[in-house]
């Protein structure tokens, strides 16, 4: 696609940046166009605000760029903030700019037009500017987060709105919450309950942890393909321990957070696998504040039973013991590259236990990472700690 962002100077600068980090700048062709007045409040309102490489950025008096005439083909724009003053004056008709002409050569043109105003309250004059933009066709996006999907963060409530612009441009973000998915959810969650209280259960605490006061917080690990009920074991059998679950900044991992959310724990979005410095540090802080930590080592996309990096970083750093885990079960279902009946994509043969059957769950002995100081110890330690969970899968 071919498009034109652009941002005026009301507040609201981290609209602009989460748009631009959710585009693929690389695979479509993008043209910036930022007031003097949006630059100056970009520096006031985001600490590092960086733009894509691959796009092409504008003076707001270039006059000779391709969007202002209406015989370059282009598909969207967007003002994102947009300020009221910037709505008035395309409402006027004003093309004393780069940016207010791109706004009527769309209008003029019939092609779609975002404008995403952040200001409130309105007075009437502002209302009736919106009026008049609307009857010429462009769309009015205010900036109203939306509040369903639980946002646990400034970025989190500031997608809401970014994820409503991409599916008007029509990008839609495959991570985007989305009332169906919501559902979906709600109905697994009530089935998952049912499901589990049909199994049976024999607990092995190598590590003495079930019915003991908390002494210290772990790094439990548990192998990808024997995710689905740890949530609610953990809940039944050490209902003591408040914790929280790494999950995958996928779409998956959307559907994930919410279930793991619904038995009463919190949620750090990341991968596994790749851990930067911020996950990291947020993962410390979660052991430090008292809370244990979950992490399925080979996710979110294997290969399956090879314990990724960040585990290792993580109980480096915190100085946290990691806590192997299993579940075992006597009789289930695994489910193939594509599964025939149920459409799930699984590259690590995922596990779901039989009704009625037996579930062996095991907490492995507690497992101190040691201090590397070369890749060569570091790796010894990765094995070390992958072999010791490894020794704890009868079912592979």
């Amino acid at each position: 696609m071919k498009l034109v962002i652009a941002a005026t100077g009301a507040s609201g600068t981290i609209y602009l940046q989460r748009l631009l980090e959710q585009i693929d700048c690389a695979a479509h062709e993008i043209h910036l166009v930022m007031s003097s007045h949006a630059q100056l409040v970009a520096k006031q309102e985001v600490d590092h605000f960086k733009l894509p490489t691959d796009i092409a950025h504008h003076s707001e008096n270039d006059m000779n760029v391709p969007f202002v005439s209406g015989s370059a083909r282009f598909d969207a724009m967007v003002i994102v903030p947009c300020s009221m003053a910037t709505i008035g004056r395309i409402a006027s008709g004003s093309s004393d700019s780069a940016l207010l002409r791109a706004a009527d050569v769309f209008l003029k043109e019939r092609r779609k037009l975002i404008l995403v105003p952040r200001e409130t309250p309105w007075n009437l004059i502002h209302a009736r500017n919106v009026v008049t933009l609307l009857e010429a066709g462009a769309v009015i996006l205010p900036a109203i987060p939306s509040f369903y999907s639980r946002p646990e963060s400034v970025t989190a409530v500031v997608d809401t709105v970014v994820w409503r612009i991409l599916d008007q441009i029509g990008l839609p973000n495959p991570s985007a919450y989305r009332w169906a998915a919501r559902w979906l959810i709600a109905f697994g969650f009530r089935l998952l309950q049912v499901w589990a209280r049909t199994l049976r259960y024999q607990i092995d605490d190598r590590a003495a942890l079930i019915g003991n006061p908390v002494r210290e917080n772990y790094i439990g690990s548990l192998w990808h393909n024997r995710l689905l009920l740890i949530s609610y074991v953990l809940k039944r059998f050490a209902p003591h321990r408040p914790g929280a679950g790494l999950i995958s900044a996928s779409r998956d991992g959307d559907l994930v957070a919410d279930l793991t959310q619904r038995f009463g724990f919190d949620v750090v979005r990341g991968s596994s696998s790749r851990m930067g410095a911020s996950a990291i540090l947020e993962m410390s802080n979660v052991l430090a504040s008292g809370r244990d930590l979950l992490i399925t080592p080979d996710g979110p996309r294997g290969p399956v039973y090879e314990l990724g990096p960040g585990i290792i970083f993580l109980a480096q750093k915190s100085g946290a013991p990691v806590l192997p885990i299993n579940l075992e079960y006597s009789s289930c279902w695994r489910l193939k590259s594509w599964d025939r009946f149920i459409l799930l994509k699984s590259w690590d043969r995922f596990i779901l236990p039989r009704p009625f059957s037996k579930v062996r769950v095991i907490f492995g002995s507690l497992h101190r990472v040691g201090s590397t100081n070369t890749p060569e110890e570091f790796e010894t330690e990765r094995l070390r700690l992958q072999n010791a969970m490894m020794a704890l899968v009868e079912r592979r």
